[in-house]
């Protein structure tokens, strides 16, 4: 018997040592498919990264969307053109402007009433 002959001839079994002792140069499981999951795992960090840069990229947008809302109600501000009642209707607008941005979400939320509280303190008090 040497050590290249095919097992699947022999009409009995070997003993377990044997068949370790015979099998010792074989790649095991993961050795054999190592490639596969390398490409798997490849593809996971993959579409992982993708996922984490479309999460940011939304996050951005709606950072972005606020920060308008802001300098809009800066200008409303500032503006000294406007009458307490031109004002006060600008800024019902910008805050119904808000209120439909943020339903469709399209603001964060957080953000969202950070700007309803600034935009609260300029607008008179409703009972």
């Amino acid at each position: 018997i040497r050590e290249d002959f095919s097992t699947k001839d022999l009409n009995f079994p070997l003993h377990s040592a044997a068949v370790a002792y015979l099998a010792r140069n074989e790649p095991t499981f993961l050795e054999r498919n190592a490639e596969y999951y390398g490409l798997i795992l490849s593809v996971l960090i993959v579409l992982f990264g993708a996922i984490q840069s479309f999460r940011t990229f939304i996050s951005q947008k709606k950072k972005d969307r606020i920060d308008m809302y802001f300098l809009e109600y800066l200008a409303i501000k500032k503006d000294k053109s406007l009458n307490a009642e031109q004002r006060i209707e600008q800024l019902e607008i910008l805050h119904t402007k808000a209120i439909n941005q943020m339903i469709n979400e399209k603001l964060d939320i957080s953000d969202f009433n950070i700007f309803i509280q600034t935009i609260k303190s300029e607008l008179p008090k409703s009972d």
